[in-house]
């Protein structure tokens, strides 16, 4: 999916059980979608193809259901990237308000920006399942 300078769309991801959090800016930073979604990688799928059909990227925070959506999402050609959970908690806990939304779009500016910790940076699949196991993620 190419874009021009300036173009694109930031999808971020705030995932519980039963519905994902999704929060969608664009290159300056305005919010072009907020809402929520069934946790299904289908459903998912679905809305950022439909909402944000210039995704730059696509993150979400490493935790239970994350590889498996990852895994989803990549398979259908996402742009979709780990953000470390440390790091991002570490960046979101400035916010003064805290919720599902609002942690979406922090995690959103935190794409845009580039300053999210992408994770694991380019290790190998048995590397990720040692570095899941130290961390106590499920791989």
């Amino acid at each position: 999916m190419s874009t021009r300078a300036g173009e694109g769309q930031y999808v971020a991801l705030d995932v519980s059980l039963g519905a994902i959090s999704v929060c969608i800016i664009d290159a300056k930073g305005g919010v072009t979608f907020e809402g929520k979604v069934m946790a299904e990688p289908a459903a998912l799928v679905g809305l950022i193809r439909a909402k944000a059909p210039q995704a730059i990227r696509v993150g979400l925070e490493t935790g239970a259901t994350s590889p498996w959506l990852f895994h989803e999402m990549k398979a259908a050609g996402l742009p979709v990237v780990m953000m470390d959970a440390r790091h991002a908690h570490a960046a979101l806990s400035m916010r003064p308000a805290k919720s599902d939304r609002s942690d979406a779009h922090g995690l959103a500016e935190m794409l845009r920006m580039g300053w999210s910790a992408r994770w694991p940076p380019g290790a190998s699949a048995r590397s990720n399942g040692a570095l899941c196991w130290g961390r106590g993620i499920s791989w």
